[in-house]
């Protein structure tokens, strides 16, 4: 676990274990870099890169160090392979997709609880991945395009990115201690649910991540849901 401080803060990085070589590069090059900004990145995962690793219930572990942190990056790279995706419709016929190129579905509750702690999101999706929920552009705002090859944080469009979201982390961090919590308990389980709404979510991955993000965040809300499952 990475201590905070006023020169380093902490941002959560939200990104899948790699699954190739290219992704597990790109990933080592992220977190390097976010490093040679001032920051210390935060990623839940059971790599040797990895500041913190997951345990029986790996949301509450990736909730308790987001609410540690000033600033999030969402990595949305390619998780799986459907070679024919069907979206299914009541009012028309079923459209096929081939090959689609699906995200983790983590990418989706880590980046709805960063927006419920009113972080600072730096939203980064490789090409060809399919956007959608908390990745569709104007959800929770702009979307990335980026590749993974040698090249890609050395871009224009990464590092123009890269250094207004760092801006807006360090304007984060000069925050009293107590914003963020003090944000997040603001946020209504209402909010969650027009958020997840708004997000226009198809893909059953996705959906999950999305509940289990809700009930979490009533659980910290105060709101008493165990009586509801019995």
């Amino acid at each position: 676990m990475t201590p905070e401080t006023e020169q380093t803060p902490n941002v959560f990085v939200s990104i899948a274990s790699p699954t190739s070589d290219e992704q597990k590069r790109f990933k080592l090059g992220l977190l390097n870099c976010l490093r040679s900004q001032g920051l210390s990145p935060r990623t839940v995962g059971d790599g040797p890169e990895d500041s913190d690793h997951t345990h029986e219930r790996p949301l509450d572990r990736s909730v308790a160090i987001l609410k540690e942190c000033r600033g999030a990056v969402i990595i949305a790279y390619e998780k799986d392979l459907a070679t024919d995706l069907v979206r299914r419709r009541i009012d028309g016929p079923s459209q096929h997709t081939e090959n689609a190129r699906l995200t983790s579905a983590w990418n989706y509750a880590e980046a709805a609880v960063a927006y419920s702690l009113c972080l600072p999101l730096l939203i980064l999706c490789e090409r060809g991945v399919k956007k959608e929920g908390m990745i569709e552009p104007g959800v929770l705002g702009y979307v990335a395009d980026i590749d993974l090859g040698q090249d890609a944080l050395g871009s224009s469009v990464f590092q123009g990115r890269l250094q207004g979201w760092v801006g807006a982390v360090r304007k984060q961090s000069s925050a009293p201690s107590n914003t963020v919590e003090s944000q997040f308990a603001a946020v209504s389980l209402g909010d969650l649910i027009s958020l997840a709404e708004r997000a226009k979510i198809t893909t059953i991955a996705a959906v999950i991540g999305i509940l289990l993000t809700v009930l979490s965040a009533t659980f910290w809300l105060g709101v008493r849901l165990t009586p509801l499952f019995k």
